[in-house]
């Protein structure tokens, strides 16, 4: 059973964080252009927006909708 500080720790401790989702967006969209499949994200921890990457499921089916 993984524990909550754990969980926290790796979800928002090291990741910078933004005061508003446009500038988290902002910052996804460079990485996006230079091939990084990233996100822009809500974090329930710290209550700001970081960037991260894509679950397996999401890039599955974005490769999916290429074809």
């Amino acid at each position: 059973m993984t524990s909550k500080r754990r969980i926290r720790r790796k979800q928002c401790g090291k990741k910078r964080r933004f005061e508003t989702i446009d500038d988290a967006q902002d910052f996804a969209n460079v990485a996006w252009a230079r091939g990084i499949r990233v996100r822009a994200y809500h974090c329930q921890w710290c209550g700001g927006f970081h960037v991260g990457h894509m679950p397996k499921r999401l890039r599955i089916s974005l490769k999916g909708e290429k074809r």
